[in-house]
């Protein structure tokens, strides 16, 4: 079964709220028995962020989709609005089909959590 990726864009009016607090926020809402393989959230500019949940399977994504959208409708208390939302099954995954070993990619993969909140909900 191929992962599934869910992107989102979300509109803050006040500016898009802090990596400390947006990690706070994802601590607090984010289930401890969630479905997700992972969750990224990253900012764009000054009013916008972007976020993309990889899922195991479409399957998954699907079953646990019901209570995103209750929370997004009655829950999200952050201010913010989504613009938009993508999905689809993951195509390719670098970590899937090169070794996660050599000095490039060790390097490449810090510089790239360097520019990302990365959060994961403890288990």
């Amino acid at each position: 079964m191929a992962k599934y990726a869910v992107y989102t864009k979300w509109y803050w009016p006040e500016g898009v709220i802090g990596s400390n607090e947006l990690s706070d926020h994802m601590k607090k809402n984010v289930p401890n028995n969630h479905p997700f393989d992972d969750i990224l959230w990253w900012q764009i500019d000054e009013h916008h962020h972007q976020s993309v949940a990889i899922y195991s399977s479409e399957q998954v994504a699907a079953a646990y989709r019901e209570k995103v959208l209750a929370y997004r409708e009655n829950e999200n208390n952050t201010g913010c609005s989504m613009v938009e939302e993508t999905m689809g099954p993951v195509l390719s995954q670098l970590t899937d089909i090169k070794p996660k070993t050599s000095r490039a990619y060790t390097q490449i993969r810090e510089e790239l959590l360097s520019k990302l909140t990365v959060v994961r909900p403890s288990t």
